[in-house]
């Protein structure tokens, strides 16, 4: 994890790219009247259309599935994610979903925990191991309670003024099954005055986060 906030350099994930092939037949007479071109088409998404518009990413490694903007990237977790290690943007602990511009990035995480534990004992467990604290940042503030996915959730925010002094970051937190769930939503420009709306905005993105089916 990187010693001075949230911050990390994502290497952006491309999800595809369109390759429009455009082509041409040559006929063998030439049209007695001249043939007009179509009036070209915008393509820029009208503020409904883009708002409206999002695709669906299932981690069958991570067993969840989450809607996302349509431009949003993905940065893949490869590594399990245990305690002792707070994730960051674009770790390999993590899948980090962010937009083309990197912010506000999505990071989801899960770690195994012993059959029976509750979600208080894994809080416990991930702020005395720092888990889910970071040097450079304010310690994690409790928010109102809600939920992830079907399960009740834990929710904190934090100020990490080391990364920007606008840096913001929300967590939402919950068990499921013999799994404990972290979602984090991080944005270094956010605004510190504006932590409230980010709190708003990252519960808004978490209530299309579904669990896959064991």
């Amino acid at each position: 994890m990187s010693s001075h906030g949230l911050r990390v350099q994502i290497k952006r994930v491309e999800a595809g790219a369109l390759l429009v092939v455009i082509t041409t037949s040559a006929c063998t007479s030439a049209p007695s009247t001249p043939v007009n071109p179509p009036a070209p088409t915008s393509t820029s998404p009208t503020a409904s259309t883009s708002s409206a518009a999002g695709r669906t990413y299932t981690s069958d490694r991570l067993g969840y599935r989450i809607r996302l903007p349509l431009d949003w990237d993905v940065h893949l977790a490869f590594l399990d994610w245990e305690l002792g290690v707070a994730p960051t943007p674009g770790s390999p602990y993590v899948d980090t979903l962010a937009p083309p511009v990197l912010h506000p990035s999505i990071m989801v995480g899960r770690q195994q925990r012993p059959s029976g534990e509750t979600l208080s004992e894994w809080l416990v467990q991930l702020q005395k191991t720092e888990s889910i604290t970071y040097t450079g940042c304010t310690p994690p503030t409790a928010e109102p309670d809600t939920s992830l996915g079907s399960e009740p959730a834990k929710s904190f925010s934090l100020h990490c003024p080391s990364d920007t002094p606008d840096a913001v970051g929300v967590q939402v937190l919950a068990m499921h099954g013999h799994f404990g769930y972290a979602l984090t939503c991080y944005d270094p420009t956010w605004g510190a005055t504006r932590k409230d709306e980010l709190v708003k905005q990252c519960r808004e993105w978490s209530t299309s986060f579904t669990y896959l089916p064991a």
